[in-house]
C-alpha cells in the first residue's frame, strides 16, 4: 500500500505557486512539468503531491484518508501573513487620506483640516458620527508637529476627530 495521504482534493482548478517559479518545495510537480494538477494530496499538513487525480487516488488513498470533490472550485494557495494590517487597509479605503507624497497631497496642517472637512461633507463622511483620516505624518507637515486639540477643533466640534498617524 502506498503511504497514506490525510486529505486529497479533487475536482477542480488546482492552482500552485510551483509553476510560477517557487519548484524547490514541490518536488511531484516537476515529475508532471510543473502542470496544473487535477488533485492535491495532504499529509501532516504539507503537500505531498500534485498531479493526476487517478494517480492521487491510487498513490494517496488509504483507509483514513479524507477526499473531498472541489466540485469545479479552485483551490489556490494559503496565504499567511504574520504582520498584516487588512483591516487598516480597507479602513484607508473609506475615510479621509492624510497621506504626503507620493500617496497623497498633505504638506500642512491647514491641508490635513481641508482633508478631514471635506471627507466629513463627502457621502461617507456626512454619515458618519465621528470625523477620521490616516496617515498625516508630523515629519512631513511644514510645522513639524502633531496636530493638536486646537487644531481639530478648527475641523470640527460638533463631531469627535481622529487624525491617525501613518505609524
Amino acid at each position: 500500500m502506498a503511504e497514506q495521504a490525510d486529505l486529497i482534493l479533487h475536482g477542480g482548478d488546482i492552482v500552485t505557486l510551483a509553476e510560477h517559479g517557487d519548484e524547490r518545495e514541490h518536488g511531484d510537480e516537476r515529475e508532471h512539468g510543473g502542470e496544473r494538477g487535477d488533485a492535491v494530496a495532504v499529509k501532516d499538513g504539507t503537500v505531498v503531491f500534485v498531479g493526476p487525480e487517478r494517480e492521487a487516488l491510487e498513490r494517496w488513498r488509504g483507509p483514513h484518508t479524507v477526499v473531498r470533490d472541489l466540485g469545479g472550485r479552485a483551490l489556490l494557495p494559503g496565504f499567511i501573513d504574520a504582520h498584516g494590517h487588512l483591516g487598516g487597509i480597507g479602513l484607508q479605503t473609506v475615510i479621509a487620506n492624510l497621506l504626503a507624497d507620493p500617496d497623497g497631497d498633505v504638506t500642512d496642517l491647514a491641508s490635513l483640516k481641508d482633508k478631514l472637512r471635506s471627507w466629513a461633507a463627502d457621502a461617507v463622511g456626512a454619515d458618519s458620527e465621528w470625523i477620521i483620516g490616516f496617515g498625516y505624518d508630523d515629519a512631513t507637515l511644514a510645522e513639524g508637529r502633531h496636530p493638536t486639540r486646537d487644531d481639530l477643533d478648527e475641523v470640527s466640534t460638533e463631531r469627535p476627530v481622529l487624525a491617525i498617524h501613518q505609524s
